[in-house]
């Protein structure tokens, strides 16, 4: 540091105090200030000035490198439960994790734990959190624990419904015997592919503000903690022997990265999580084959998880762009060809059974089987994974249409391609839709069936995400046909920027258009009574649901004529899909883009 000489006078008024080495100083002569002393003051230099910068920049929330694991190690560093002193405080009912600042999980550079009360902070708050406290923290998780975030998870990522709770237990050392307020503390050795998996779990269950009860919850961490913890011991295992439980883990951080529309990370770890199937798919049936009736119940179970994470797979690369179009990861014709166990109900893969409806399990070599509509099961709520998978196949068909530039595709004008025609794309997509509708059960539609029924025994998710798949692929199916700027038209009709080369049936375009506004109306009553029912999907697909119904119904209001003036509520139902956007926003990050195109 270097002196000066200068008055309290001058210092005071921030000038430069200019004398001859004594007092008094110009300034104080020139204004007649009494009193002039010179002392030295002290000037901070610009390096110790940035040094001390650095000081106060915070540090990461794990502070130990996980490379400086051994990755054959596949064992806890430390016997024995989480103590207090590095125990975290437990999970806030209702509270938010996602913000837009980047340092939200830290405070100081430590992490911060969520509290249940507006109480100081307790000592975890006050430490960081640092790689063998996670681990040793995942290893201590609590059987209850682990059963109610599971649950808490598949409930919210129903397209994910791909975790089998007793193997996973198995892996935390949990027998069947085992009671479910029993603790995990003695286990010794977690696979760390159960670590991993465990980890991202609640990364994604974290990152909802809807967290069920928290009763059972206590000692859960930020989700940056796990998802920070996940991410790198999964860099660290990717050039290791590929496993099932890493490919579902990798599935997990690709579905919160594209929730933060981190969309390269997203299909980064969505390819990964394919590829890791693909590669156990290939050495399972190199090992043992395609008779499934050869191997005991044990492989053939292994096959349903594997058949349940390659579905989960297939959802997550259709759904992961939301609309941005880009390819799938996993074509569904690359799906259909492949040799998978014909998905358990809900039921029966929880408690690791045949299946008790449908009879001998149903391959993929009967390529009809795997397609919408091809048996005469209805889907009940039990059947919620196929259902949702199956229609998401239809999703993304509808995708791989407009993506080819749906009506603009050259042909599209001709009259076998016009869209009442039954050789058509769009009268095929269409039909496929309304063909997987069909195959579920009458007490899966909507609005005959309410939200509030499905949630009072604990299925309204499902039942949510089944019904938007439905009418969002009405509207984007329907929409694509009528005109963008209908000015000076009458009635609903076609495209009026061109002319298609036939015409189409006497009201036809009349009854295009109260089935797409019909859809309208409903996905804006549908995400009216999940918010009121706190029944809220951990998924972007609802917020993307929310925009398109804002954007339809501000359509309608601006050009009443093309539902014929019947969309009388349409004020009221965008209001109803905005308000929604606005709470969507708050937990996930892209929420935003859609909200500033809605106000705009």
């Amino acid at each position: 540091m270097r002196t000066s000489l200068s008055c309290a006078a001058c210092r005071k008024a921030k000038v430069k105090c200019i004398h001859q080495g004594s007092s008094p100083c110009e300034r104080c002569v020139k204004t007649n200030i009494q009193g002039c002393a010179l002392t030295e003051t002290r000037v901070r230099s610009a390096a110790v000035s940035q040094k001390q910068q650095k000081r106060k920049r915070p540090r990461v929330t794990i502070n130990k490198d996980i490379d400086d694991v051994d990755p054959n190690d596949n064992d806890n560093v430390s016997d024995g439960g989480v103590n207090d002193s590095t125990n975290p405080t437990p999970l806030a009912h209702g509270s938010c994790s996602i913000s837009a600042k980047r340092n939200e999980a830290t405070v100081d550079g430590r992490a911060r734990p969520r509290s249940t009360s507006s109480s100081s902070p307790s000592p975890a708050s006050e430490k960081t959190v640092s790689t063998t406290q996670v681990e040793v923290h995942l290893s201590s998780l609590k059987t209850g624990t682990i059963v109610q975030v599971v649950k808490g998870f598949t409930s919210r990522y129903p397209e994910l419904a791909m975790i089998h709770l007793p193997t996973l237990l198995k892996g935390f050392g949990v027998s069947h015997g085992a009671g479910i307020s029993e603790g995990v503390q003695g286990q010794k050795t977690c696979q760390r592919e159960y670590r991993v998996l465990m980890a991202a779990i609640l990364a994604a269950y974290t990152a909802s503000k809807y967290t069920g009860d928290s009763s059972s919850l206590d000692g859960l961490y930020e989700r940056r903690v796990y998802e920070s913890y996940a991410e790198k011991l999964l860099s660290n295992m990717a050039f290791t022997s590929p496993h099932m439980l890493v490919a579902q883990a990798l599935l997990i951080i690709a579905v919160l990265k594209g929730s933060s529309f981190d969309l390269h990370k997203a299909w980064m770890y969505c390819g990964a999580a394919i590829r890791t199937m693909q590669f156990c798919y290939g050495a399972r049936r190199a090992s043992l084959g395609n008779d499934s009736q050869a191997i005991g119940w044990a492989e053939r179970h292994a096959r349903v998880i594997e058949s349940r994470t390659f579905w989960s797979c297939f959802n997550v690369s259709s759904m992961i762009d939301l609309g941005t179009l880009a390819q799938p990861l996993l074509p569904f014709q690359e799906l259909e060809q492949m040799d998978l166990l014909h998905p358990l109900n809900n039921f029966d893969f929880a408690l690791s059974m045949e299946s008790s409806t449908r009879g001998p399990q149903i391959t993929a070599g009967s390529r009809s089987s795997m397609a919408p509509g091809a048996d005469v099961h209805l889907w009940s709520i039990s059947d919620g994974f196929e259902a949702i998978s199956k229609g998401i196949v239809v999703w993304s068909q509808t995708m791989t249409f407009i993506r080819n530039d749906g009506r603009r595709a050259p042909g599209m004008r001709s009259p076998e391609n016009c869209p009442w025609s039954s050789s058509s794309p769009w009268s095929s997509i269409s039909e496929n839709l309304e063909s997987w509708r069909a195959r579920q059960h009458p007490a899966l539609h909507y609005p005959s069936q309410s939200v509030a029924a499905h949630s009072a025994v604990g299925n309204g998710e499902t039942f949510l995400f089944v019904n938007i798949i439905y009418y969002l692929s009405i509207i984007l199916l329907d929409r694509e046909y009528f005109p963008f700027l209908p000015v000076t038209e009458p009635e609903p009709r076609g495209p009026i920027e061109y002319q298609l080369e036939a015409q189409a049936p006497p009201g036809w375009w009349h009854s295009s258009a109260c089935r797409l506004f019909n859809a309208t109306s409903s996905v804006a009553h549908l995400l009216k009574e999940a918010s009121e029912c706190d029944v809220q999907l951990n998924s972007p697909f609802t917020g993307f649901c929310a925009f398109i119904g804002a954007y339809m119904n501000l359509y309608v209001t601006q050009f009443p004529q093309m539902n014929l003036g019947q969309s009388t509520n349409s004020k009221h139902e965008f209001n109803l899909c905005y308000e929604y956007l606005k709470e969507f926003r708050k937990t996930w990050l892209l929420g935003e883009g859609w909200l500033m195109l809605t106000k705009r």
